[in-house]
């Protein structure tokens, strides 16, 4: 009877803590993007007194079946004991994200059925082991998903072959289909949706959704959306490592390209900058002797631009020397910039298929500028979208345009359709009148400058800057204590949210002589926004990006 009473209460707590802890390591090994590593930094993440209390109820098991005193009731108040404190630390941090697809589903099938095989292994040998070695559920777990990303790599592998051989057959079909790609280490989703307004005025046209720019996420979209009647296809290609956009080359096919940029993100998996220059030259490389738009105020993308032998096309920025000062000189996304008034900053460059923007004037309402093809004015142009980096991405759209002949009135109109980008540059405005701009998709220290001066164009007293730092960079605490120093140049407050970056910002912050009285410091996005939404009318607000839950 003893035995029965044990196996139930055991099966139960199984289950509250499976219920409890597996949907956080789910998310986590999500975010991660289903690495096998994932598994190993979820260890590292556990709580210290989680693993204590392991360590405490082995010791205590063991020692109390050797001398015979620790009968099944016993184990049964404990047991008992060590999940209710095991649900309370899960309990204790934010909620879950995960997001339920079939992949996750498949996963989830293999995770459950090792743990029971393994649990059923134990039960056999001896119950008893099985209650001392599989109540650290916490620490059995990550192993448990380990196994079980192991085992789905032959099918997961096979799965994508089919999906991505599927997508092949359907661009191979579409013959008349022309493909544009588009790269960079920042600006691919505001140059794909400010391309894909100015064409659909003419062309039908698919785009890739958000920022769906993996194999998965491109091959998805042309197996669900591409039809017969799509004279054009839009794809962002996006990457951590080399070697995956020739990959996305490969699948897709460009016959145009676009390279926004080169910056200092996801080096810590490039190796550097000079490996993320490489990869994104995967690009231009694949299209050789096709058609490729370059940013030249990249120093980087510059460079790429004066080696390709392709039909190639160039945009720039020509602004006055006090517009540079403030706003770009100092910037590395700009770090060519010669800086002599009413001079073109790149007067030495070919003046063959090369779009610039000048006689500029931004605003809180966006900017006007005109635009010159070849040294000839060949429209003027306004736009609800802030900071002068969107008119770098205006520009590199445009070349794309007229390359395939769009006409200058059906760019205008493409232009004006463009709305705020959602998480770009995106203001919105609160029932007190604070203005809030949301920036929390991808912030980079390259276009920190930028984003950061579009503050000085509103005129509020409470210029406030809410932002987690930043990541993936070569070194996160030199990073983020320039992106601290950098903030005290154009905010009167600051708001730091999470741990992660925190100390490094306030160094950065406290170099400038910024006064750290008017720094909060926040564990979460919530606690921010509660301070956000109690602001008066004399206050703007740039939220400078955001970091994946998998980050405290």
């Amino acid at each position: 009877m003893g035995l029965i009473v044990f196996n139930v209460v055991y099966v139960f707590c199984f289950v509250v803590s499976i219920v409890s802890m597996s949907p956080k390591l789910f998310e986590y090994v999500q975010l991660e993007g289903y690495k096998i590593s994932s598994s190993l930094k979820y260890y590292l993440r556990l709580p210290l007194s989680l693993y204590l209390l392991t360590m405490l109820h082995i010791v205590l098991s063991i020692w109390g079946y050797e001398v015979g005193f620790l009968d099944w009731w016993v184990c049964i108040i404990f047991f008992a004991l060590y999940m209710f404190l095991i649900v309370l630390i899960f309990n204790r941090d934010c909620g879950v994200n995960v997001v339920v697809t079939k992949r996750l589903i498949r996963l989830i099938v293999s995770y459950v059925a090792i743990y029971l095989l393994m649990l059923l292994l134990i039960f056999v040998i001896d119950y008893y082991w099985c209650f001392v070695l599989f109540v650290p559920f916490a620490i059995v777990a990550p192993v448990d998903m380990m196994i079980a990303l192991v085992v789905n790599i032959p099918l997961e592998k096979l799965i994508g072959y089919y999906y991505i051989n599927k997508a092949r057959k359907k661009l191979r079909d579409a013959r008349n289909l022309i493909r544009v790609g588009i790269t960079g280490s920042f600006g691919k989703t505001s140059v794909k949706e400010i391309l894909s307004s100015i064409l659909s005025e003419v062309y039908s046209i698919l785009v890739t959704p958000k920022s769906f720019n993996t194999p998965f996420g491109i091959t998805k979209t042309i197996n669900a959306n591409l039809n017969n009647h799509h004279e054009i296809f839009i794809a962002e290609m996006g990457a951590k490592a080399r070697g995956e956009i020739l990959e996305l080359c490969n699948l897709v096919r460009p016959d145009i390209g676009i390279v926004t940029s080169v910056g200092r993100q996801h080096t810590n998996t490039f190796g550097g900058v000079e490996g993320v220059y490489f990869a994104k030259k995967e690009l231009p490389d694949y299209l050789h002797n096709k058609s490729c738009v370059f940013n030249l105020t990249n120093k980087y993308v510059f460079s790429m631009y004066r080696e390709y032998v392709g039909d190639k096309w160039g945009v720039y920025l020509s602004l006055p020397a006090d517009v540079l000062e403030k706003a770009v000189i100092k910037s590395s996304r700009f770090s060519l910039v010669y800086g002599k008034y009413d001079r073109s900053i790149f007067y030495f460059y070919p003046r063959n298929n090369v779009l610039s923007a000048r006689n500029i004037v931004s605003s809180s309402k966006g900017s006007s500028f005109d635009v010159w093809l070849n040294g000839e004015c060949v429209v003027s142009l306004s736009t609800e979208l802030l900071g002068i980096h969107n008119i770098i991405n205006i520009l590199l759209a445009m070349a794309v345009a007229m390359k395939m002949g769009v006409a200058v009135d059906n760019v205008i109109k493409g232009v004006k359709k463009v709305k705020f980008i959602n998480a770009r540059m995106q203001p919105y405005y609160l029932s007190s009148g604070a203005v809030v701009i949301n920036n929390g998709y991808n912030s980079n220290i390259d276009t920190a400058r930028s984003t950061l001066s579009t503050l000085a164009l509103f005129d509020k007293n409470r210029k406030i800057v809410v932002t987690p730092g930043l990541i993936e960079t070569e070194d996160d605490v030199t990073y983020n204590r320039k992106f601290g120093e950098l903030i005290a140049k154009f905010a009167t407050d600051v708001i730091i949210v999470k741990r992660k970056n925190r100390q490094a910002i306030l160094l950065g912050l406290g170099n400038a002589c910024f006064d750290l009285s008017r720094v909060m410091c926040v564990d979460s996005f919530a606690a921010a926004k509660s301070v956000i939404d109690g602001l008066n009318s004399d206050s703007v607000v740039l939220i400078e990006n955001d970091l994946p839950d998998n980050y405290k």
